[in-house]
């Protein structure tokens, strides 16, 4: 997965300075990314269950993730790929992306 940005009409990486990670409590990861428009940061909180993501800012940034999966025929964890949500399954564990 990257994370890309529509600038201009065009798809772009998104781009920043070195992250800021952070482990505030037990079992959760507070990661902080300065955007090099210098107007935005990019802000992820983890746990063992949730992984939230979002741009704090510019409310005009459309950024979004890129999933590209490897030319050879792997096998992925993908189940089912749908416009809004992403179910898998690795190592006997469900999980979705939102």
């Amino acid at each position: 997965m990257r994370f890309n940005v529509i600038k201009d009409g065009i798809k772009q990486p998104l781009l920043g300075s070195n992250p800021i990670v952070a482990n505030p409590e037990k079992g959760k990861l507070h990661i902080s990314w300065l955007l090099d428009s210098g107007k935005s940061k990019l802000v992820m909180n983890i746990d063992e269950k949730n992984i939230e993501i979002k741009v704090e800012g510019d409310d005009s940034l459309k950024w979004f993730l890129d999933l590209t999966a490897p030319a050879k025929k792997e096998k992925l964890p993908y189940r089912t790929i749908k416009k809004n949500k992403v179910e898998c399954e690795f190592q006997g564990a469900d999980y979705s992306i939102k």
